[in-house]
């Protein structure tokens, strides 16, 4: 998942110059989004190998101008391993930053409250242990337009988690995370 990084960043930047030509990307107003994908937890791998799970987030908020959109997101990352499900969410306040003006190519950087859970399951009883603490996010992505409001969203995003658990006074998480989109504006 890691040497497809490069290969997704250039297509991103492929699609910039091929819809550009196409159509004018406007940013105005009240702008809202969601999407669903797969991610990979960087920190927890036990004998090396990666956890993939789903991801999905949900954003919404308003633009400032043709190359700022401020927002909120929620996001979520889950995956079952043995007998427990995993999952770690941040919700964030956003800034999307357009370089040019009309492009549909963006960088995007937050921070906000994190929560990491698992919940195990044996036999006929349950635990859930949640730990709580701080989260950011940066990411590359693009907005496809599929017509005057409407645009397809393709993501690359990094998401880290700063927790504070029982037992480990500070736990950091990693999470690296490709999701697909739809985005109103």
């Amino acid at each position: 998942m890691i040497r497809t990084f490069p290969v997704a960043i250039c297509c991103l930047l492929m699609l910039s110059g091929l819809t550009t030509a196409q159509h004018r990307q406007m940013h105005e107003g009240f702008w809202i989004g969601f999407g669903l994908g797969v991610g990979m937890n960087l920190t927890d791998q036990p004998d090396d190998d990666p956890l993939i799970g789903g991801s999905g987030y949900f954003r919404v908020g308003g633009t400032v101008n043709q190359r700022v959109k401020l927002g909120a997101e929620a996001f979520g990352w889950a995956r079952e391993q043995h007998d427990d499900v995993i999952t770690h969410g941040n919700v964030m306040v956003i800034a999307m930053l357009f370089p040019r003006d009309n492009s549909g190519l963006f960088l995007k950087g937050g921070f906000g409250i994190a929560g990491v859970t698992r919940a195990a399951v044996e036999g006929d009883s349950s635990e859930i242990r949640a730990e709580g603490g701080l989260g950011t996010t940066a990411g590359l992505g693009f907005d496809v337009s599929l017509g005057r409001q409407l645009s397809l969203t393709p993501n690359i995003n990094w998401v880290f988690q700063l927790i504070d658990a029982e037992n480990d006074p500070v736990h950091t998480n990693s999470t690296f995370v490709f999701t697909l989109g739809l985005t109103w504006n």
